[in-house]
């Protein structure tokens, strides 16, 4: 892991530490995790995150593509039906 990407991991872990009811600092860790391929971790953050906040449809839509990743394929329809409800019926997320 290069020096920048373990200080922003430190960085956001003590900010979850002192924030940790904050489904948006889940998030952001959970997502580095994923781009960093670190798919188990990204997995229980984006879990954590749908607990704090299940209306938040980006942290299904990355959970789904973990699953997917790690062959999981009934828990990633799973979160894609979550997707679906709470983007009023379509898989795409509006920005």
């Amino acid at each position: 892991m290069s020096r920048i990407a373990a200080t922003w991991r430190a960085t956001l872990s003590s900010r979850m530490a002192s924030s940790s009811l904050s489904p948006s600092c889940n998030y952001v860790l959970g997502a580095w995790f994923f781009f960093s391929l670190q798919h188990d971790q990204a997995a229980e953050q984006f879990k954590r995150t749908i607990e704090l906040d299940p209306n938040i449809i980006r942290p299904h839509e990355l959970l789904a593509m973990v699953y997917s990743q790690q062959g999981n394929y009934e828990a990633a329809m799973a979160e894609s039906e979550a997707i679906k409800a709470l983007s009023g019926g379509t898989l795409i997320s509006r920005v």
